[in-house]
């Protein structure tokens, strides 16, 4: 293997022309040839000229070494067939690096943690050599290309970012974007599971897939919210099977739409951040999913040290949007002291008992009813008969405006709306 490194590095200096991208001097099993590779690199990739004696000169070697390389380069050499052989040796012994440390620490650490090193490691290996950065310059180069493709989808009444399919909200964020971690926040009976479903069911009629992961619902209770949404049916004759024959004839209508419909809803009898994570990269993989939805953060906390625990949870669930370049929606309940109040609305230091999630948060999203907190002050029992306006609060928007969008919400359908609909 040593002989393909040193004609690599000799055939270098007779064609400046080449491609070298691929390769890294980790690539380099010999750590000497890898230095003076990564050298003559660097100086292509200037556009600077290299030569044999300026190289000896620099790195302080023989020219005599330098020239046998290139001497000994076959007659038959190919460069790029060189390049992909020597890439895949390396590729081997990160492997094999990864396996023997996987062996090592199997009995000091839980499956969740070995499996989350093993994913890290093979899919940081670069297979093709891409770059982990890039310079001011190459981003510069780019950036008109991206207001016309914004300002074109603009004209065409499009978002620029994944629409939530909920138009007023999406006017005011102009959709969500990759590496995103959004929260939606409030209260119990506030409506965050339904708010947050009805956004990943948008998403994936859309074509955008989404997995919804709920601590509180299982896979059945989030199909029937999706059921009551989709067709105007109440949430308990869906749940409890009291259906006449129209509504059947609806609901099967409706069922046969959406089984094309690129929604996953998890199973999470027991879900950690070490699990989430191995999952999302795996649904990432295999089904391209655009969009995570959690329901809720306080429900992943698994010690007592819960302001702790819980800042730990989301800034890993920020990093995991930024890695998987797709936005994540994380559910919070918010403290007491906004019963306290006697304004109920939500504010961000509501948030402060749920670790740094305020400052990982790209963009947070209150929910407030105003009518739930009417019909409790006049001790009224919960009715979802009417459609009710509901605010949906933006607390904090890491690239836009703060400010209050209001929607429709129908309770027993599961159904948020935009309020110009029945206008």
């Amino acid at each position: 293997m040593q002989e393909l490194e040193k004609w690599i590095i000799g055939y270098m200096f007779l064609d400046d022309s080449i491609d070298v991208s691929v390769l890294n001097k980790e690539d380099f099993e010999n750590n000497n040839f890898g230095n003076i590779f990564n050298y003559l690199k660097n100086r292509l990739e200037n556009g600077e000229v290299i030569d044999v004696f300026t190289t000896a000169q620099d790195l302080k070697i023989s020219p005599e070494t330098l020239e046998s390389f290139v001497d000994e380069i076959p007659d038959l050499f190919n460069f790029d067939n060189a390049v992909k052989k020597l890439k895949e040796e390396s590729i081997k012994r990160q492997l094999k690096h990864v396996a023997k440390n996987i062996s090592e620490t199997l009995d000091n650490a839980s499956v969740y943690e070995v499996l989350e090193y093993v994913e890290k490691k093979i899919l940081g290996i670069e297979i093709i050599g891409d770059r982990i950065y890039e310079t001011l310059a190459e981003t510069l180069e780019t950036y008109f290309e991206e207001v016309e493709e914004m300002q074109k989808r603009r004209l065409n009444n499009e978002f620029v970012g994944i629409p939530s399919g909920i138009n007023d909200l999406d006017k005011f964020l102009g959709g969500f974007k990759g590496g995103q971690l959004v929260i939606i926040a409030g209260r119990p009976a506030m409506g965050k599971t339904t708010f947050a479903l009805n956004i990943a069911t948008n998403m994936a009629n859309e074509g955008y897939p989404s997995a919804f992961f709920s601590l509180e619902m299982n896979q059945k209770q989030l199909r029937n919210k999706i059921l009551a949404a989709a067709t105007h049916i109440e949430y308990n004759k869906i749940a409890h099977g009291y259906i006449n024959k129209q509504e059947r004839n609806n609901l099967e209508f409706v069922i046969e739409k959406l089984k094309r419909t690129p929604i996953l809803l998890g199973k999470t009898t027991n879900l950690t951040i070490e699990s989430l994570k191995s999952v999302a990269r795996k649904l990432k993989r295999e089904y391209k999913i655009q969009g995570l939805f959690i329901d809720y953060l306080q429900l992943m906390s698994k010690t007592t040290d819960l302001v702790k625990e819980l800042g730990v949870i989301t800034r890993q669930l920020k990093l995991l949007a930024l890695e998987l370049d797709i936005p994540v929606f994380l559910l919070s309940q918010l403290s007491r002291n906004v019963e306290h109040r006697e304004d109920k609305r939500p504010m961000l230091s509501d948030l402060r008992d749920s670790g740094a999630i305020e400052q990982d948060a790209d963009i947070v999203l209150f929910l407030y009813r105003p009518a739930y907190y009417k019909r409790k002050k006049k001790e009224e029992i919960e009715k979802e008969d009417k459609a009710e306006k509901i605010e949906v609060i933006i607390g904090k928007q890491r690239e836009g405006e703060t400010g209050i969008v209001e929607l429709g919400f129908f309770g027993k359908y599961s159904h948020f709306f935009d309020l110009y609909l029945v206008k």
